[in-house]
């Protein structure tokens, strides 16, 4: 729920922290003001400064202090708390995000609608690393692109990838997976270690090609539906 207005008050403010605190993790409010700005007689340029969000830490750690997470949630908490910390921890990236209670963690490539996203499959017994492609931002182009240089690829990243393993779903990926014992949670490090080493290897080779891909132009790939991240 995102409430757009020109001022917020206080007590504005203190109504969307109070719902955000007391609401689950699927609902969140956010509060935009909106601002014109005008610098030496130029024409007003619009602004939008968010001026309440939600807190997500503290979110979740009043899901988790309720009993609202299932096991399997917060197995997913768990691991991306773990991930997030050695992500930091190796200097590969200035900030990254939240961690969730959710299937996936995504890490900014530089360029809308396509993300590093990497996967926590709770049921499969699964993790993975993937440029996850979204079909409204030019998922199609992009993945057309992209495999056109797929040799020069894996061999920078020094792992063979799956290229569109799913090609009835209408967003494309490009991914590596490793099956692991998620409950044994002794060999954790080791798998968090593979996980943060692919991030980077992802990161630095997809980074610069994402950023100089031209999505202007139809691509040849058949579409079909959504994949679902959830």
């Amino acid at each position: 729920v995102i409430w757009v207005a020109p001022h917020f008050t206080d007590e504005h403010r203190k109504a969307l922290d109070w719902l955000n605190d007391h609401t689950t993790d699927d609902l969140s409010f956010y509060g935009v003001q909106v601002e014109l700005w005008s610098i030496d007689h130029s024409v007003p340029a619009v602004r939008f400064n968010v001026v309440s969000r939600p807190a997500e830490i503290v979110r979740q750690a009043t899901a988790t202090k309720s009993g609202q997470l299932s096991d399997t949630r917060q197995l997913q908490l768990d691991w991306w708390v773990l991930f997030r910390e050695a992500l930091v921890a190796s200097d590969f990236v200035g900030s990254s995000r939240t961690p969730r209670a959710q299937y996936w963690y995504n890490v900014a490539l530089g360029r809308a609608g396509i993300q590093l996203s990497n996967t926590v499959n709770t049921y499969d017994g699964r993790i993975g690393v993937r440029v996850y492609l979204r079909s409204k931002w030019g998922g199609d182009s992009a993945l057309e692109e992209l495999s056109a240089d797929s040799e020069a690829i894996e061999r920078e990243i020094g792992q063979s990838l799956q290229w569109n393993p799913n090609p009835e779903n209408k967003d494309k990926i490009i991914a590596i997976n490793r099956d692991v014992d998620l409950s044994d949670r002794t060999q954790w490090s080791t798998h968090i270690d593979w996980m943060v080493d692919m991030t980077q290897r992802f990161h630095k080779t997809f980074g610069p090609r994402v950023k100089k891909l031209d999505l202007t132009r139809p691509a040849n790939i058949r579409d079909s539906e959504s994949e679902d991240e959830s």
